[in-house]
């Protein structure tokens, strides 16, 4: 996974609404988890999505995040 989290886009490059980026930002999240970096692109575009990872790997923001940027919009 090393060489896989220098290639991990910012919450912005992902396509998440400026608003949505200040909020994670203050919540402390940096930078999207690796399912996080697959899943929402995929969730943005309204795409179906299966994402299997471990507990605390940022699954639930994988979807919550593009629900609340459909809803800010």
């Amino acid at each position: 996974m090393s060489g896989e989290e220098n290639n991990i886009p910012s919450f912005r490059e992902l396509g998440l609404c400026e608003q949505l980026c200040k909020t994670v930002e203050k919540l402390g999240w940096h930078k999207p988890t690796p399912i996080q970096a697959q899943a929402i692109p995929w969730a943005l575009k309204q795409r179906d999505v299966i994402g299997l990872a471990q507990t605390g790997s940022g699954k639930t923001g994988s979807f919550l995040l593009p629900v609340l940027d459909a809803l800010v919009k």
